[in-house]
């Protein structure tokens, strides 16, 4: 079976998985932020019992062994996920519109795979606590009803702050330009072209600089020092549950797993405020999150260049969730 991914958000590479502490959270886990967005109102729906131990594939063009395994068609005509082993009960979804972990990779004949997942708005079908249901190009899909939350306008937006709007079937993290009862404009970088976007009210998620439903973030494990780009899904009691980009060895304890649930000290949100040029900086360099140096802005700070120890990386340019402001990186003194 061929398959392709679905459109990325930020040029980076969506998926799901598991990992961090092998003890969950003892309670709910609920959002951590201060100003309520529609899908951190719902958050209390990812709550744990058990840390997942398996989950969707990361890989971009997956094997087709890996690819049946990610899917489940069910007698009932509904595709579901196959390998999250993680909370599937939640809160019932009343809004028209849901917040879902859902399908980021197209197969044959136009069915979605969760052999890649990535957070995007959908159209309810129907919802209860067990599952969120929703059709696309005919067909149906399932989601646990703890990892789909009500989509709903964010209370407070105004031009000038971050969020993550719907894009093309998934969505972006965007600087918003303007807002208004009927839509948001939303602005952002998408293969190296400024694009501009209006959104359904109910299709942004506000970003507050805190550990929060869809907050683009550097995430670390107990293992070691090393940061890779991913973002929020829910946090509570001191642990948060994360989204990493990356593909880990055979062996490795995170290797074929998406969702993680790490401490909250191991998870550094983007503050997304506009980087200069010259600045200490963060970004992805092809596995993980080396330090790097600001060598251009682009479009105020939607994207930029950055060099690696005075190298280029991997990338053409780096999009506003992709770089982060770093520590000071002192050169070393010549002998």
């Amino acid at each position: 079976m061929k398959i392709r991914r679905l459109l990325p958000s930020s040029t980076l590479v969506f998926s799901i998985a598991c990992g961090g502490p092998s003890q969950p959270a003892e309670e709910p886990i609920t959002s951590a932020s201060a100003a309520p967005s529609a899908a951190s109102a719902a958050t209390t729906s990812l709550a744990t019992s058990a840390a997942p131990s398996a989950s969707a594939s990361s890989t971009p063009v997956a094997p087709e062994s890996k690819t049946a395994s990610a899917d489940v068609d069910g007698a009932d005509g509904v595709r579901r996920m196959a390998s999250w082993d993680g909370p599937k009960t939640g809160t019932a979804v009343k809004t028209k519109r849901a917040w879902v972990i859902g399908p980021n990779l197209m197969g044959d004949k136009g069915q979605l795979s969760f052999g890649s997942v990535y957070l995007r708005v959908v159209t309810v079908d129907q919802s209860d606590d067990k599952e969120l249901v929703f059709t696309e190009s005919g067909k149906k899909y399932g989601v646990p009803a703890a990892l789909a939350w009500p989509a709903e306008p964010a209370k407070g937006l105004k031009k000038g702050d971050f969020a993550r709007c719907e894009f093309g079937g998934n969505s972006v993290v965007a600087r918003v330009e303007a807002v208004d009862a009927k839509k948001v404009t939303c602005t952002f970088r998408f293969m190296a072209k400024t694009k501009k976007a209006d959104v359904e009210p109910d299709g942004v998620l506000a970003l507050h600089g805190k550990i929060e439903t869809g907050a683009p973030a550097l995430v670390k494990f107990d293992d070691g020092d090393t940061r890779f780009n991913g973002f929020v899904l829910a946090a509570g009691n001191g642990q948060a549950w994360v989204h990493v980009d990356t593909q880990f060895a055979d062996g490795d304890p995170k290797a074929h797993h998406a969702f993680h649930l790490v401490k909250n000290e191991n998870v550094e949100v983007l503050d997304l405020k506009p980087l200069k040029v010259g600045d200490d900086c963060l970004a992805d360099d092809i596995a993980h999150v080396e330090p790097c140096k600001v060598s251009k802005v682009i479009e105020g700070g939607l994207a930029y260049l950055v060099t690696f120890d005075g190298r280029k990386g991997h990338s053409d340019e780096w999009e506003l969730d992709g770089v982060a402001k770093g520590p000071k990186v002192e050169k070393p003194k010549k002998k």
